[in-house]
């Protein structure tokens, strides 16, 4: 589709928002700050479009949106089965050691040792 992607380690917000020179869109997190003075910035950069990888969207200046031209969306359904298998999943990769395992299985060492995890039987546990 040739599209280029740009992964930032920090959380979009006005500080940063210079960095969507260049780009069409920009794809931020619930708990980044899409204010009016960010929203103004990447408008300036001529991007057209901010989608967050959440719900919610509270986070997002959505007047200046509009004011500005950006196109704005949101996940507005999720699978609360597919959350909630997925926090089951990554229980056993913690109990298992999964992580350490896989690494060990790419660099062709097969031994055990560190990897004995625990068994979940006779574990209580929770999921908030």
């Amino acid at each position: 589709y040739n599209h280029e992607i740009t992964i930032l380690k920090e959380s979009f917000g006005p500080s940063n928002a210079n960095l969507a020179e260049g780009y069409d869109a920009v794809s931020i997190l619930g708990n980044c700050n899409a204010n009016r003075e960010a929203i103004e910035l990447i408008s300036k950069l001529g991007v057209k479009y901010l989608a967050t990888r959440s719900a919610g969207y509270n986070n997002i200046d959505l007047e200046a949106a509009k004011e500005f031209g950006i196109g704005v969306s949101n996940v507005p359904a999720y699978s609360p089965n597919a959350v909630g298998e997925f926090a089951v999943g990554l229980t056993l990769c913690l109990a298992r050691n999964f992580k350490q395992a896989f690494r060990r299985v790419e660099a062709q060492d097969f031994s055990l040792g560190g990897l004995i995890g625990f068994e979940l039987r006779n574990k209580t546990i929770g999921f908030i």
